[in-house]
This record gives C-alpha cells, structure tokens and sequence, in this order.
C-alpha cells in the first residue's frame, strides 16, 4: 500500500482556500463524481505534481495527484514556476493549489475531464524520498548468486566431462 506523503495530508487538511478566492477546495473524488453537477464552473484543486509537464505551445499538461486520483490539469505556460519539481520514484513532487473551470468531457482535448486553470499557487517544495533498503533483500540475492554459481560450475563440469 502506497503511503501518502506528510506533507500533502497537511497540505489538504490545512489548506481550504486559494489566495486568490473563497472557493473551497474540491478532492480529486468530488471533481469525478460531481463533474456533471460542477462543468463549465470555476473550482479550485490541490495536489501533488506527479508525472511529465507535456508542453503544447503557450499551455502545459499537468497531473495533479490528491493522493487518491490524478486530474489533468491544463495551465498556461507564464503560471508555471520554473523550478518546478515532479512527483516520481523517491521524489515527491510539489503541491500546487490550481484555481480553473472544470470540464466534465472537454470538446477541445478528446472529451475527458479536465482542468483548464487561470490561477496557480505552489503551496510547498517537493523533495527526495529515503526509502530503507531491507536486509534479507541482500541475504536473498546472495543466496540465488551462489545457487547460480553453484550451477554454472556443475554445467561447465558435466559439458567438460562430455567432450
């Protein structure tokens, strides 16, 4: 089970509102199960930044992950800090907060739920994630190398032996 970061759970619970306005923040769950109720209105969003930024001329892709699902996010390219850190393996990427008209099945992008965002705010750093190599994991990979040496040697031995 994937355990989700400290810093988005205190990100989410602390953070209601953007700066920029009194809209509450909508989950990841909320933004799918209301889309219908919620397209075409004015949202707001926050999460991790996981993934590739795609560029596509003056805007950018992002996905933005609330620990549970991804949205895509649509945001014009001069909102986009340019230290902007992606979520990966060992890397948390940063949070962001996103302030944008939700569309349940975008015409412009394939139809799928999106995000098109006119205000963006990075609420914390990303950073890199120590995880603890586990011991047996070398005592495993020590014994299945000796048990592979073990049996090149007897086949090497038995080819030797049949020439």
């Amino acid at each position: 089970m994937k355990k989700i970061p400290l810093v988005l759970i205190l990100s989410l619970l602390c953070s209601n509102v953007v700066k920029a306005g009194t809209l509450p923040t909508y989950t990841s769950i909320e933004l799918i199960e209301q889309a219908k109720s919620l397209n075409q209105t004015e949202v707001i969003y926050q999460g991790e930044v996981i993934g590739d930024v795609l560029f596509r001329g003056e805007q950018a892709w992002l996905s933005v992950s609330d620990g549970v699902n991804a949205i895509a996010v649509y945001v014009p390219i001069q909102l986009l800090p340019e230290d902007l850190a992606l979520g990966r393996y060992l890397y948390t990427g940063d949070i962001i907060s996103v302030k944008g008209i939700l569309h349940r099945a975008c015409q412009n992008h394939g139809g799928d739920l999106d995000l098109h965002v006119s205000y963006l705010e990075r609420t914390s750093l990303g950073y890199p994630q120590e995880r603890e190599f586990p011991e047996y994991i070398w005592i495993i990979g020590g014994v299945f190398s000796g048990i592979a040496l073990i049996g090149a040697n007897y086949l090497k031995k038995r080819h030797e032996v049949s020439e």
